[in-house]
């Protein structure tokens, strides 16, 4: 017979404490949050790596990349024009060596 496809989603909310100790370590924040526009979102990395830096919608669909390449060490600023975008919880998600951070953004209108 035939089968479909299953699929799953998983959205990983912030509030572990191994999670929150890295987001604090690297002082990754996004602001203003809540947000009616741009969005800055800043981090220091420790040492030179790659990061990824991501936009989820509501569903955990990426719906923009904002850096996806090395970074040097120090403090990275990124920011997000979610102008197109309606009203909603949105995620930033970063990825860097074994770690990924997801945390909420309120975008009001």
């Amino acid at each position: 017979g035939e089968f479909s496809e299953i699929r799953s989603l998983t959205i990983e909310i912030a509030g572990g404490a191994e999670e929150d100790y890295m987001a604090e370590a690297i002082n990754l924040s996004a602001s203003p949050n809540p947000t009616s526009g741009d969005v800055a979102i800043t981090f220091e990395l420790p040492t030179p790596q790659a990061a990824t830096l991501s936009i989820l919608n509501p569903l955990g669909q990426t719906i923009a990349t904002l850096s996806n390449d090395s970074m040097l060490s120090g403090k990275q600023v990124f920011v997000w024009n979610a102008d197109n975008n309606a009203q909603g919880v949105y995620y930033y998600q970063l990825r860097f060596g074994n770690s990924v951070l997801n945390y909420p953004i309120v975008l009001v209108k």
